[in-house]
C-alpha cells in the first residue's frame, strides 16, 4: 500500500482498479454460492406441486383440455419464479 501511494502512475492505478474489482467479483461469486435454495426446498416445492396437481384432477367431471393444459404450466411458471 505504501508503494502505491508513493507511486501514483497510471499503471499502478490501473492496478489497483483492477484488484478492487476481482476482489469484489470474488465477494460477489461467494455470496451467490452462499445464497442458493437448498435441495430439500427443491424436493418440497416439486412434491407440493405434484399433490396440487394430482389431487385436482379427481374433482373434474370430465376431461376439460384447459385444466390439463393450465395446471402444469402454472405449476412451471411459479417454480421458474421460485429459481
Amino acid at each position: 500500500m505504501a508503494v502505491a501511494q508513493a507511486d501514483r502512475t497510471a499503471i499502478t492505478a490501473t492496478y489497483v482498479n483492477s484488484l478492487n474489482e476481482t476482489i469484489d467479483l470474488h465477494q460477489e461469486r461467494i455470496a451467490a454460492l452462499e445464497n442458493r435454495i437448498p435441495v430439500s426446498i427443491w424436493f418440497l416445492i416439486l412434491s407440493v406441486s405434484l399433490i396440487a396437481f394430482f389431487s385436482r384432477g379427481p374433482t373434474l367431471k370430465g376431461p376439460f383440455w384447459l385444466m390439463f393444459v393450465l395446471g402444469p404450466v402454472s405449476i412451471a411458471i411459479v417454480v421458474a419464479l421460485i429459481s
